[in-house]
């Protein structure tokens, strides 16, 4: 499904730009515990069409100078430059992001709520003085792919499976070789 999407919205799989994207994909889904669909809709949109359009309006560019799409850390670290002065908190980050005027700017500037879930995480981890690009984040306190305990569940369930396989199996060899003394 990200390969559909990605590809849908013009990244030519296998390039510079495509492979960027799916590693910001994963880091979405690592680190904010972001479904991969959603990331990588979110991730497209903010890379190109009509949101970089409407963020070059206020000096925000997603493109760098050789023609790459930049990533949504550098994105966010361009919006951060313009929203926030010089030595913002991570507590003034935040407050701002839930009851102030950066959560309305996001809003404001048409961004869809996984842009704006990523965006406003990079704005935390920039004042906090962390790396927000996502491709490179880890996860975050236990954030983990919505699917991996489902994943260990079956993974458990076809390991008893086998088990239990390998003993009926023994045992019908048994019965077949009792059967055929007879």
């Amino acid at each position: 499904a990200v390969a559909n999407i990605l590809a849908g919205a013009g990244y030519t799989p296998g390039g510079v730009d495509y492979l960027s994207a799916a590693r910001q994909v994963r880091g979405a889904a690592t680190y904010l515990g972001m479904q991969n669909e959603n990331a990588a809709s979110a991730i497209a949109g903010l890379q190109g069409g009509p949101m970089s359009a409407n963020l070059y309006q206020y000096g925000i560019t997603t493109m760098n100078a050789n023609g790459t799409a930049k990533s949504v850390g550098s994105i966010a670290q361009q919006l951060y430059n313009v929203m926030f002065p010089n030595g913002a908190t991570a507590k003034s980050v935040q407050a701002s992001i839930r009851s102030g005027y950066a959560g309305l700017n996001l809003q404001g500037l048409g961004m869809t709520p996984d842009q704006q879930q990523m965006i406003q995480q990079a704005f935390v981890d920039i004042a906090s003085g962390k790396n927000p690009d996502l491709a490179s984040a880890k996860s975050s306190n236990g954030n983990q792919n919505p699917f991996d305990p489902l994943f260990r569940m079956n993974t458990s369930s076809t390991m008893i499976q086998g088990k239990a396989e390998k003993n009926t199996i023994s045992g019908l060899s048994a019965a077949a070789g009792t059967i055929e003394t007879f």
